[in-house]
């Protein structure tokens, strides 16, 4: 009897797969810049996994951030729109209105699954626009309760490690190792937790966020990643501008001390980070091909931004530069692209939540003006201009915009206002402003035209305070102003958590002192009497590791 009930009960209580729902995965890193596949030409690097992307999928060659900054970015890509409408200018706190386009939330409406493993930088953490389950691994926790990632430290008796992410200050972009083995690095966690994911959701459509915090820094990789790039021949930074903006003069972080040798240890890690990460990613890919539904799956790989990494003297993001705007992008899905394709028109994070939605045959949110287009549309195709793209960043005073073209790059500063304009193809590393200089008849008339054409983004997209009587604006602000996590010339980064914890509870922590010596003590390029110490102390009030490395009393 039992069996005749099971088989008449079967087909009312058994999930059947729908055929014209795809699964969607996006395999998101943080500030991974565009030259950092070995498959697209960059033979430094170490990716199989990407590499297999490549040759399986279509590579977006020049796809690029919307906003080169975490936060603007990553809401850019979940709504579709940018700054003015979802808020985020810079890496402040914002609320995304309720009825603002989130593709979670749409897919959610639409029948999907929609889970996030690793980083999401919400602010507050836990919103989840739509994700059904959120198991976060966030670069700056603010509470251990609100990490799943801190959690399971604690459940396998490594709670008590104070910088599981790293240690930001004073080494933020400083070589350093990470306290934790390989088998519970925040890589290896995201790669892991976002495997079981997927095989959880094996018979439901799904939508799968997994986002690793690396390679951003700290690049706080285990021993057994640390060495892999050692003797490799790397790309060295590109040179200095001579009359650089205040921006890029502050992000060089003058006031801490970097060897050239340093520099380039620092990169051998930053490149550390991505193939640890590469490694992880295969093994999401391994578990759609373990449920059968690899090919049923639209695989796309991005990052938020990119890193100055040392080029023009600077580090970290929030510049119009190349290597901060440009990033990776892949997307596999074999119903509309073929194999080793490569897409060379302009691409956008915007346009993810198009194709997202094209490919999963859910129409577009109807009263908002997208600035994106699906990317299935075969290139040339589709209605918006891709010969160019739109950056913008921060608001005020502190806000740029600018446009890229295939040769030339226009770049319009609001404080000041400063122009500033560049070849790329002779000079593409951006350290020649032409402005200053008489333009030939050909670069003039670019420039004129590029600054026409922001002005027509800027009234479309930008912020209500950008034009003025039909020009670009004009706001004031202090006179050399610098980028806040450059403060002072000083790269201040630090963690949060610690400063939300009982006192009893932060007690059985490591000493940060300790931590920070053991991070750097196979790091011999970090000369540990000559970084700030000052800057250490004040923001620690740890005043005995410094007597412990200068040998006083």
């Amino acid at each position: 009897m039992a069996a005749d009930i099971a088989s008449y009960t079967f087909p009312y209580f058994a999930r059947k797969r729908d055929a014209d729902k795809p699964n969607v995965l996006i395999l998101f890193t943080d500030e991974q810049r565009f030259d950092t596949i070995s498959a697209l030409g960059h033979r430094h690097m170490i990716t199989p996994t990407l590499d297999r992307l490549v040759r399986e999928g279509c590579s977006f060659v020049n796809a690029c951030t919307p906003n080169p900054v975490c936060v603007p970015a990553r809401h850019s890509l979940i709504t579709g729109l940018y700054s003015r409408d979802h808020g985020m200018a810079s890496n402040g706190a914002a609320v995304v209105p309720p009825a603002m386009p989130r593709l979670p939330q749409i897919l959610a409406d639409n029948g999907y699954n929609c889970e996030v493993v690793g980083k999401m930088h919400f602010k507050p953490a836990r919103s989840h626009h739509g994700f059904h389950r959120m198991q976060l691994q966030e670069e700056l926790t603010r509470d251990v309760a609100d990490d799943e990632y801190m959690m399971y430290l604690q459940r396998v008796g490594l709670g008590h490690i104070r910088n599981p992410q790293g240690i930001r200050d004073p080494i933020y972009h400083h070589p350093q190792r990470s306290a934790l083995p390989e088998e519970h690095h925040p890589s290896t966690w995201v790669g892991d937790v976002a495997a079981d994911a997927v095989r959880r959701n094996a018979t439901r459509p799904f939508f799968l966020f997994a986002s690793w915090i690396h390679p951003h820094p700290p690049v706080a990789v285990p021993d057994s990643f640390a060495d892999i790039y050692r003797g490799r021949s790397l790309p060295v930074p590109t040179p200095r501008e001579a009359d650089p903006n205040p921006r890029l003069k502050s992000a060089r972080s003058e006031k801490d001390f970097r060897s050239p040798e340093d520099v380039m240890r620092f990169r051998e890690l930053y490149y550390s980070c991505i193939t640890l990460v590469d490694k992880n990613m295969a093994k999401v890919l391994a578990a759609l091909e373990e449920i059968g539904q690899l090919d049923n799956t639209l695989i796309i790989m991005t990052s938020d931004h990119g890193d100055m990494l040392g080029d023009n003297g600077a580090f970290d993001k929030s510049l119009p530069n190349d290597q901060a705007v440009r990033i990776p992008m892949i997307i596999r899905y074999p119903r509309a692209f073929k194999c080793g394709s490569v897409y060379n028109s302009f691409t956008d994070l915007v346009d993810l939540l198009p194709t997202v939605l094209d490919a999963c045959g859910v129409g577009l949110p109807e009263g908002w003006d997208l600035p994106g287009e699906s990317l299935l549309i075969p290139e040339g195709a589709g209605r918006k201009d891709r010969s160019e793209h739109y950056a913008e960043n921060g608001r005020g005073h502190g806000r740029f915009i600018s446009l890229r073209g295939r040769r030339y790059k226009y770049n319009y500063w609001f404080n000041g206002p400063r122009e500033e304009f560049y070849d790329l193809q002779t000079d593409p590393a951006e350290t020649k402003n032409l402005l200053p200089d008489n333009l030939d008849a050909q670069a003039k008339q670019a420039c004129e035209s590029m600054k026409a054409q922001l002005v027509e983004y800027e009234k479309r997209y930008g912020h209500r305070d950008s034009i003025i009587d039909g020009r670009l604006a004009v706001h004031k602000g202090p006179e050399g102003e610098t980028w806040p996590p450059c403060l002072d010339g000083i790269d201040w980064q630090m963690a949060f958590h610690t400063f939300n914890m009982p006192a009893a509870e932060e007690a059985k922590l490591n000493r940060h002192g300790d931590e920070f010596l053991a991070a750097v003590a196979k790091e011999p390029t970090v000369d540990l009497k000559k970084i700030n110490w000052e800057f250490y102390e004040s923001s620690t009030r740890d005043l005995e590791t410094r007597k412990k490395v200068f040998g006083l009393k």
